[in-house]
């Protein structure tokens, strides 16, 4: 059973109207309706009523976003990996912690923390590096 079969929705709003009851349950009343509401019963999509923060369940993600950019994601990235995923207003990657991939960067990728290549990399407009520092490959 899971929290769509006891009447309520992807924001765990109730959507069926129970009687002498409003259209939104009482949080403190919850218990009283559904004895258990067991996480390893929920499935889909749980969201905030904005649709700005998500938790999709059966990918095993946890996305914010500002509305059009997906800002943060942690979870199951794109690669199939786990990890963590930051970036800016305009879609620029500026953190990513996973399995093959450990780098914060500027969104202009101009300066870049490379912890797989235990780097630090500044490059100029051209991308021509003017500083490194760390490890030379």
């Amino acid at each position: 059973m899971s929290y769509l079969d006891v009447g309520f929705n992807e924001n765990l709003i109730r959507e069926d109207i129970l009687p002498n009851q409003t259209q939104q349950l009482d949080p403190l009343q919850f218990e009283q309706f559904v004895p258990e509401f067991s996480a390893s019963k929920l499935t889909g999509l749980l969201q905030s009523r904005s649709g700005r923060l998500q938790m999709q369940l059966d990918e095993e993600t946890f996305i914010v976003s500002d509305g059009a950019v997906e800002r943060i994601r942690l979870g199951k990235l794109a690669d199939d990996s786990i990890g963590f995923l930051v970036k800016d207003i305009n879609g620029n990657v500026l953190m990513q912690i996973s399995g093959d991939v450990n780098l914060i960067q500027s969104s202009n990728k101009h300066m870049q923390l490379n912890f797989n290549d235990e780097t630090l990399i500044v490059t100029d407009e051209g991308s021509t590096p003017m500083v490194l520092v760390g490890k030379l490959s």
